[in-house]
């Protein structure tokens, strides 16, 4: 797939240059031409993947689940299609700032407050996709993304809900989220916490707001 500066997908999205070409998809930062300087994400698979049946009807599911859902850590999906030429694309809101895991990465592990801010933010976003059906399925760390709130302070964005409908990959989601706080925390940390973890993992929570309710007391230390 061969995009440039200024190609028009869709009759309606003018490519201002390609993020990242991925394993199944080339993600592209587009301006709608009706909407003038609007930042926006497309996702657009490549052409041997959109001819899958199965990966195109996954690609399809994660789109809808994802375009009613109105949390405000969710990275929305705002439009989804399919173009005269069979391209297939879903354009998502621009999530600008560093995931956790390169965060991490570059600085260091979190104090425990602040990396328990994150993961309680993020599991907003996954309560209400699982309350819609739906899961992540593949969360981690890099999925997680810190953009900055109108105030200033650190606000995150979940990429990529939706991928799943079966109930495997939702008690996933659980694991996952005890896995990127135990990442990111550092080491020090009081008693009782490990244990609101290994509950996590071993899926004693009924819901992801319960994790988040029991990580509030290690929030206010």
């Amino acid at each position: 797939m061969n995009l440039a500066e200024g190609d028009l997908v869709d009759d309606r999205y003018r490519v201002v240059h390609v993020i990242a070409i991925a394993r199944t998809s080339t993600i592209v930062e587009v301006r709608h031409i009706a909407k003038g300087s609007e930042r926006l994400v497309l996702k657009i698979l490549h052409p041997e993947v959109a001819a899958d049946p199965a990966r195109a009807k996954l690609f399809h599911q994660e789109a809808r689940a994802l375009s009613v859902m109105q949390n405000e850590h969710t990275c929305r999906i705002l439009d989804f299609g399919q173009t005269a030429k069979k391209m297939v694309y879903a354009v998502l809101e621009y999530c600008d700032g560093i995931d956790l895991a390169r965060y991490v990465e570059q600085r260091g592990r979190l104090a425990l407050v602040d990396a328990i801010d994150y993961v309680v933010q993020a599991s907003e976003a996954i309560a209400e996709a699982h309350a819609l059906g739906v899961a992540h399925g593949k969360l981690t760390a890099s999925k997680l993304i810190i953009t900055a709130a109108a105030d200033g302070r650190p606000f995150i964005k979940v990429l990529g809900i939706g991928g799943s409908v079966d109930p495997e990959p939702r008690a996933a989601d659980f694991a996952n989220l005890a896995n990127i706080l135990d990442d990111a925390a550092a080491n020090r940390r009081p008693i009782g916490f490990a244990d609101v973890l290994a509950m996590c993992r071993a899926g004693d929570f009924a819901t992801v707001g319960q994790f988040a309710d029991a990580l509030a007391p290690f929030a206010a230390s």
